[in-house]
C-alpha cells in the first residue's frame, strides 16, 4: 500500500489517500498533474485534527494556515442569520398589527438592531443583539407607560374640559400649541416629559384643576406605579 496526497495551487492540502498499484498512481497523475504526490504531506499526520473547519495544511511551509472567507461571503453569511432571526420574531409584530396592540418596545428594538446589523463595519465580528425576555406587547408588562393613539389621546378628558381647551386655543398661542402637539403626534404617553408639561399648563390655564391633573396622570403611569 502506497500513500500519495493531493495540493491545490497555493501548496494547501486538498486530499490525501493510498493506492495499491503502480496503474493507479499514474491515473492519478495524469489527472492532478504536478499536484499529485506519492507519501505522506511532509509535517502533517492524518490523525491529527485541524484547529477548526477554517483551517488548512499548507505543505510548503509544513502548518496550519486559517483561511478567512472574503468580505462579501461573511456579508452573505451575516445577512442569512439576521434574515433567520427577524423571521423568528416576526409574528410577535403581526400579531401586533392583527390585535392592534402595541408591540412591545423591547421586541421592536431587538427587529431593528437585527435590521440595522449590516451598519457594523467588520462581518467577521458581528455584536449581535441578545433577544430580550420581555412578553409581546407593551399592555403585558406592568411596567410599561401606557401608549395612547387617535381618539384615545383626547378620550384623558371630558367632554366639558376637552371643549374649554378648545375654546381657549383659538385665542391663546401656548394651549394652541399643545393641541396641535397632541393632534399631530401619533401617539402620547407620560414617559414623554412634554407631555406633563401640557397639563400642568393646562391647570395654569384654569382648564384643568389639580384633581383632575392627578386622576388622568394616574391613568398614564404604568400599572406597576399606580398604586405605590
Amino acid at each position: 500500500m502506497n500513500f500519495y496526497y493531493i495540493t491545490d495551487e497555493n501548496g494547501f492540502l486538498v486530499q490525501q489517500g493510498t493506492f495499491s498499484h503502480l496503474n493507479e498512481a499514474q491515473m492519478f497523475r495524469e489527472q492532478f498533474g504536478e499536484s499529485f504526490h506519492e507519501g505522506n504531506p511532509p509535517g502533517h499526520s492524518a490523525f491529527v485534527s485541524s484547529p477548526s473547519q477554517r483551517h488548512r495544511w499548507h505543505v510548503p511551509t509544513e502548518v496550519w494556515v486559517e483561511i478567512r472567507p472574503d468580505a462579501d461571503e461573511l456579508w452573505a453569511t451575516v445577512r442569512f442569520k439576521r434574515d433567520n432571526l427577524i423571521a423568528e420574531t416576526d409574528w410577535r409584530a403581526t400579531r401586533s398589527v392583527v390585535e392592534k396592540r402595541r408591540l412591545h418596545p423591547a421586541w421592536a428594538a431587538y427587529q431593528q438592531a437585527l435590521r440595522d446589523i449590516t451598519l457594523q463595519p467588520d462581518p467577521a465580528n458581528i455584536s449581535w443583539p441578545e433577544p430580550p425576555t420581555a412578553p409581546t406587547f407593551a399592555d403585558q408588562d406592568p411596567d410599561q407607560y401606557p401608549v395612547l393613539e387617535g381618539n384615545a389621546k383626547f378620550e384623558l378628558f371630558t367632554d366639558a374640559e376637552r371643549a374649554a381647551i378648545l375654546t381657549t386655543a383659538s385665542t391663546d398661542t401656548a394651549v394652541m400649541l399643545l393641541v396641535n402637539r397632541i393632534t399631530g403626534a401619533a401617539f402620547i404617553t407620560y414617559a414623554d416629559p412634554e407631555l406633563e408639561i401640557g397639563l400642568t399648563l393646562l391647570v395654569n390655564k384654569e382648564l384643568l384643576t389639580p384633581e383632575r391633573k392627578a386622576e388622568i396622570v394616574i391613568s398614564l403611569l404604568p400599572p406597576s406605579m399606580r398604586n405605590a
